[in-house]
């Protein structure tokens, strides 16, 4: 492979602006220029750079990262680990697992508290469910369910709450994650 056909190749294979792709291969060619003149051939200079479409996916894992940084929203998160766990089988392992068990976790905190404010609504209804025979509360008067349900409502409020807070550090921490084994990534190319 020569300077061209491999410019053309990383040209062809790189998803990120215009601007930053004319950056990119204007960093690329002045690689080549450096190289050829310490006396490199194309071949040497290649084989120092690495396979240019594994550096074009490198480029489409920071871009998504950034775009995940600028605006942290579940879409975007995701975007950037798929990305991120393109790059390499390490990265499926040590980003995916933990990812997914915090998605579910996120989940389960999300169900468990809609489920509290669904409860808390049916015990403060109940003065008109329990006569129309829709609802049954025994065991307790009648008149402390409401009570019972404006507390449950307040629980889960808080915990609706809580769990939108943790949602967001949990797209903080996987985006600096990430970011952080891109440095790494960067340092080793």
């Amino acid at each position: 492979m020569k300077k061209q056909e491999y410019l053309n190749i990383l040209s062809q294979n790189l998803k990120v602006s215009k601007e930053e792709k004319e950056e990119i291969l204007y960093d690329y060619e002045e690689h080549f220029r450096v190289g050829m003149e310490n006396g490199k051939s194309d071949e040497e200079i290649i084989r120092e750079l690495g396979e240019p479409k594994a550096i074009a996916k490198q480029y489409s894992v920071y871009e998504f990262v950034e775009k995940a940084k600028e605006k942290p929203s579940p879409k975007n998160i995701s975007s950037a680990i798929l990305a991120f766990m393109g790059v390499g089988f390490f990265n499926l392992i040590f980003v995916l697992g933990p990812a997914l068990a915090m998605a579910a976790i996120l989940f389960a905190l999300i169900v468990i508290s809609f489920s509290i404010i669904i409860s808390g609504s049916a015990f403060v209804l109940a003065p008109i469910l329990v006569p129309l025979g829709i609802a049954n509360v025994s065991n307790m008067p009648i008149l402390a369910t409401p009570f019972l349900g404006i507390g449950f409502l307040a629980l889960g409020i808080l915990a609706t709450r809580g769990s939108y807070k943790i949602n967001k550090g949990f797209y903080k921490v996987i985006i600096k994650y990430i970011d952080k084994n891109i440095k790494i990534i960067k340092n080793q190319g």
